[in-house]
């Protein structure tokens, strides 16, 4: 009855969020052309900061509805032409502290065009610096800055304008296991060339109560703003690196959060003994790899359509994934190998890497950082998941081989590891790279890992269908949605 209760209720919460936001794209959009054409016959100058104040009135109205609220500590800290950080669990986290610090206040965002109209648009008008924050972003939104002049940007605001401050979430992305992850060195840099000092911020509970970007269990956000730190000092006494010093700001917002966020079972005393085994399909890639590809590959509509057969006989369990791959492989017969992966290198370029989930190729990076080796485990044909594991820097691939003859392939897939098969190949890469199983990481999808999960102590499931869920809920492993 009381769980009956529970989902009621928080259908209910769903319902008036919806609604909620709703409200607030409508309102957004119908505003614009208002605004525009009061500041058109008005001797009042249109600028960044009357938008900002704008923005603020219709957050506070969408916050009161959704039912949350914040209690911010230590406001004493709160200081104009400062650099402000926080940690970065919500996709909301930049509006709602823009929210609490105010107008003068310039925030970092992605690129405005990734989000939704009439969000790109109040991006825009408020003045956030919109960056590129990797590559597949500089060939999207050219239009954006890139982090090199998103800093400069910066800088010039910071010493053009003594009343404006401004706000960056060093993390770059949403941590999808809301724990922090590595920071990346803005924030140090723009300290250093203005002489700025950076303000920490840790928002706690944001993880519990919005379950998602804009869905709110009504809730209390606790906002801690913590002592200015004069990085440019710590540099110069420390002799540190640009590396050393923003580490300096992780730990500063470490300080200020609880525990929980944390990353889990990271810091291992030899972190290069640590093995990060994830597979691609569902997990680093939304979708499979193969059959997007192949739909790619092949220009005959009718060969196009048996390997679409394949893959649907596949989905309803009628064949097994290995004769799937064994059975599109074989249109690959006589094919030069040399020119087939160059193909796919292409296509992967062009079309494939787009859908490389890049929460996860961020969670990966994390694990790079901090030293951990990285071992893709996959049934994906070998040239294939070689382009994922260039994209990702992986240590170790291992992958379904084609057969070759002459420099041709011969349409048969050797050194199938599947089941327990792969634990001999996966005792032999341990060996090699003097693994540690009982400190390493895995991330899968499929049960049909589960002969290779079992070795691995940290396990996480990344978009598992409800079967696989709930056997991974019994066993308490970590359970990731995409």
């Amino acid at each position: 009855m009381g769980t009956s209760l529970n989902r009621i209720t928080e259908n209910i919460v769903k319902i008036k969020n919806f609604a909620t936001l709703i409200l607030l794209f409508f309102i957004l959009s119908i505003s614009i052309p208002l605004i525009k054409s009061y500041f058109l016959f008005s001797s009042k100058k249109e600028d960044e900061k009357t938008w900002r104040k704008l923005a603020i009135f219709n957050l506070n109205w969408f916050f009161y509805l959704s039912g949350l609220k914040f209690q911010v500590e230590n406001t004493q800290e709160l200081k104009t032409n400062h650099i402000y950080i926080a940690n970065h669990f919500n996709a909301i986290d930049g509006v709602i502290l823009l929210y609490i610090l105010g107008e003068n206040t310039t925030i970092f965002t992605g690129p405005s065009k990734y989000f939704p109209f009439p969000l790109s648009f109040w991006f825009r008008k408020t003045g956030c610096i919109d960056v590129q924050r990797n590559n597949i972003e500089k060939i999207k939104y050219k239009d954006s800055y890139t982090p090199e002049k998103a800093i400069k940007k910066s800088i010039e605001i910071l010493n053009n304008n003594q009343n404006q401050s401004i706000l960056i979430l060093p993390e770059g992305h949403v941590s999808i296991k809301k724990r922090l992850l590595y920071f990346h060195t803005g924030a140090t840099r723009i300290a250093l060339a203005s002489n700025k000092q950076i303000i920490p911020i840790g928002i706690v509970d944001i993880a519990r109560i919005c379950k998602k970007d804009f869905f709110f269990m009504p809730g209390t956000i606790k906002v801690i703003f913590s002592k200015s730190i004069n990085i440019k000092e710590y540099y110069i006494k420390q002799k540190a690196t640009l590396a050393e010093a923003t580490l300096k700001l992780k730990q500063e917002i470490k300080k200020i959060l609880p525990t929980i966020y944390y990353s889990k079972n990271y810091n291992y005393k030899y972190p290069e003994k640590v093995g990060v085994f994830l597979n691609i399909d569902n997990v680093l890639y939304n979708g499979c790899a193969d059959k997007d590809f192949m739909n790619y590959y092949c220009k005959n509509p009718k060969i196009k359509l048996i390997i679409w057969y394949y893959f649907f006989l596949y989905k309803l369990g009628k064949i097994s994934e290995y004769n799937t791959i064994k059975n599109s492989a074989t249109i690959l017969k006589n094919i030069r190998a040399d020119k087939f992966c160059k193909t796919t290198d292409i296509i992967f370029e062009k079309f494939l890497k787009f859908k490389i989930y890049e929460s996860i190729r961020v969670l990966i990076k994390d694990h790079k950082k901090r030293g951990h080796k990285v071992i893709i485990i996959t049934d994906t044909i070998t040239p294939l998941a070689n382009a994922f594991a260039n994209y990702i820097n992986a240590d170790f691939l291992l992958a379904s081989n084609l057969e070759e003859s002459n420099l041709r392939y011969t349409g048969n897939i050797i050194h199938w590891y599947t089941g327990n098969n792969n634990i001999f190949k996966i005792n032999h890469i341990v060996k090699n790279f003097n693994l540690k199983l009982d400190q390493s990481f895995a991330y899968s999808s499929s049960k049909i890992d589960l002969p290779w999960l079992k070795l691995i102590k940290n396990k996480t499931i990344v978009n598992p269908d409800n079967h696989f869920k709930n056997y991974a809920k019994k066993r308490k492993w970590e359970i990731i949605n995409i």
